[in-house]
């Protein structure tokens, strides 16, 4: 939802993002050579949307104010997207599904293949993993007014709340 109240969604196979609202649908967003993903509304209104490449090699966070684009969040410091500390769980590309902001500003995003969240700042810097949480193909998650992330496990079919922030 937006902050008037209305339905946002995407639609891979169109690729393109609508907008919901009095039963009437409106496109906001029309890509080309890329596939939206799970999106969310941040506290002062702007879209952000998970998207990747159609080869499915790059993935990056693209920031609307509208369906005006104002930030593209795709390398960090000149690396591929969440880059973050070398382990064996993440050496395989960085597939983002969920995404959701918190009270700080902070971006978090979900990563199913690496069973961990990221946590980025709000200009797209990487900030740190969660991944001692024993979390099993993490798919969506959301932040709720306390700042406790719940994240659900696509397999699984259970919801974990992790308290993160300090």
């Amino acid at each position: 939802m937006d902050i008037d109240g209305a339905l946002l969604y995407s639609e891979g196979t169109t690729r393109r993002v609508y907008k919901v609202k009095d039963d009437q649908t409106e496109e906001i967003i029309r890509l080309q050579g890329w596939i939206p993903g799970n999106l969310c509304v941040t506290s002062s209104g702007e879209l952000l949307v998970i998207m990747r490449s159609e080869d499915e090699t790059q993935s990056k966070v693209v920031r609307y104010s509208g369906s005006t684009v104002k930030q593209r969040i795709q390398f960090d410091n000149g690396q591929p997207l969440y880059t973050g500390h070398p382990s064996p769980t993440k050496n395989k590309p960085f597939k983002p599904y969920g995404i959701t902001t918190d009270s700080q500003r902070h971006i978090l995003t979900v990563d199913g293949d690496k069973h961990c969240i990221h946590i980025l700042n709000e200009d797209g810097q990487f900030l740190r993993f969660i991944d001692n949480c024993d979390l099993e193909d993490p798919y969506g998650l959301c932040v709720d007014s306390n700042d406790s992330l719940f994240v659900c496990e696509f397999y699984r079919g259970s919801v974990k709340k992790i308290k993160y922030l300090k």
